[in-house]
Parts: C-alpha cells; sequence; structure tokens
C-alpha cells in the first residue's frame, strides 16, 4: 500500500512539472532507463546520471563505451542514446512559451521518438549533426554520426 501510496504522490508530481511547461532550470525530461556510464554536463561539470534523474534545457548528455541512456521528455518524445556518444538538448520548451526541440548529436548513435510538439507544431522539432539538420514530421528517426558521417533512419508513423 505505501508503495502504492509513493508511486502515486510521483506519478502526480511530474505530471505538475510536465504541465507547467519547462524553463532552462525545471525539468524537461527524466531518465527512465540507464546503464552506468551517462553523464549530464551542466555548468562546466559532468554528473553521473541515474534512474529518474532529471534531464534540463542546455544538457550535454554524454556516454562512455558502456553507458547508455533513455529519456523521456515532457510532450512524450523518448531520445534512446547509445554508447560512446554526445547529445546536447539546445533548447526544449513545451507549453505556454511555446513549443521547441532543438537536439545536436555530435557523435555517437540517437533515436527519437516524436511526441506533442511535433503534433503541435511540425517545424519546431529539429535534430542536427556536425554535417546536417533534420526537421521532423511525425516519425520515429535513429541518426548517427562517426568519424565525420552522418546516417538518418526514418520509420513513418503516420496513418
Amino acid at each position: 500500500m505505501k508503495r502504492l501510496i509513493s508511486q502515486a504522490v510521483m506519478a502526480f508530481a511530474i505530471m505538475i512539472v510536465w504541465t507547467t511547461g519547462a524553463l532552462a532550470d525545471e525539468a524537461i525530461g527524466h531518465v527512465i532507463k540507464v546503464t552506468p556510464g551517462a553523464f549530464a554536463v551542466r555548468e562546466g561539470r559532468s554528473v553521473p546520471l541515474a534512474l529518474k534523474d532529471t534531464i534540463l534545457s542546455g544538457d550535454v548528455i554524454n556516454t562512455d563505451a558502456s553507458g547508455r541512456i533513455q529519456i523521456i521528455f515532457t510532450d512524450d518524445s523518448t531520445v534512446a542514446i547509445g554508447n560512446a556518444s554526445s547529445f546536447h538538448m539546445r533548447e526544449y520548451l513545451e507549453g505556454e512559451a511555446g513549443n521547441s526541440f532543438n537536439g545536436h548529436l555530435s557523435t555517437g548513435m540517437i533515436r527519437v521518438v516524436t511526441g506533442f510538439i511535433v503534433a503541435q507544431n511540425p517545424e519546431a522539432f529539429r535534430l542536427s549533426t556536425p554535417l546536417g539538420t533534420a526537421g521532423i514530421r511525425g516519425t520515429i528517426v535513429s541518426l548517427r554520426h562517426l568519424d565525420q558521417h552522418s546516417t538518418l533512419w526514418v520509420e513513418n508513423t503516420l496513418q
């Protein structure tokens, strides 16, 4: 019973955070799966990430050779970041302030399943690598950037 109440309180708290929109110092997402070796770079410091940790706009998520991480954002987008990767969440807004998902993959591989931001404003969702930028239109996308080569895989989920 205590566990059920605890889970309900946690779900309510997450719902409150998610429905208020995200400012630079507010949680824009949470870690839902992690293998040791995933870190967030904030204010010049590398912080190890664990299950349920918050992700902030501006975070650079790095993984080492064994690290992997999956993040769910407040718009229900999910980002899975593979090992030996670096992903910068350049800008994230969801709510009254507007909508924007702008992420940059410096190296490695990510898989993104888009959420409400794309449904509300497809032009507000961007992923980039050092070689290019992709706008997303309601789909699942995998992106890899290694050795100065970028590869994009798209799975269309529109009906």
